[in-house]
């Protein structure tokens, strides 16, 4: 079936940009951008622009904010993240990770992504959703490829790691502060 082979259409997000679009989830434990979750459903060609902010939800998260499983060539440029106490003291809602890269994760590009002083996660900012070689709740081996993370910002940021990339393979991290 040729309809198998063709590309998908390109899909654009285009926001205010960081600290002035900010985004959070009406619900707890739910990610703000999901692709599909089966390895025959996923997404390619999506493109946020513009920037945006993460606001964590006041009860938190045990996923991403942006789940990366079953995706590629998307491009997500110029995101922020804030715990839901912007980074004040308290027992803040947050994230587990504010990207997450999952299963069949592949040719994705981040740019100048930002976790600042202060901001709590519960695993990293940019991480392996499973990145050991067990399948785990039905979900397979992480096998995120060739990903790029470009220019990120993490100075300060308080989570178990900055980034996670275990189980991912040719993930290239370029220039920034980490």
């Amino acid at each position: 079936n040729i309809a198998e082979y063709a590309p998908q259409p390109q899909v654009n997000f285009r926001f205010a940009g960081f600290n002035t679009c900010i985004l959070t989830p009406l619900n707890a434990n739910s990610p703000l951008f999901k692709s599909g979750n089966t390895s025959n459903v996923g997404s390619s060609g999506v493109r946020f622009e513009g920037g945006f902010t993460v606001l964590a939800h006041p009860s938190g998260s045990t996923g991403p904010a942006i789940d990366l499983s079953y995706t590629q060539n998307w491009n997500i440029e110029h995101i922020s993240y804030q715990d839901s106490l912007y980074g004040a003291a308290g027992t803040p809602g947050m994230y587990k990770q504010l990207i997450g890269l999952g299963a069949y994760c592949f040719g994705n590009r981040i740019t100048n992504p930002i976790a600042g002083s202060g901001q709590r996660l519960g695993a990293a900012v940019i991480g392996s959703l499973n990145g050991t070689n067990a399948t785990v709740g039905g979900i397979p081996p992480c096998t995120a490829n060739a990903n790029v993370i470009e220019n990120p910002n993490f100075s300060g940021v308080i989570a178990p790691y900055v980034l996670d990339l275990s189980g991912t393979v040719g993930t290239v991290v370029d220039k920034g502060i980490i």
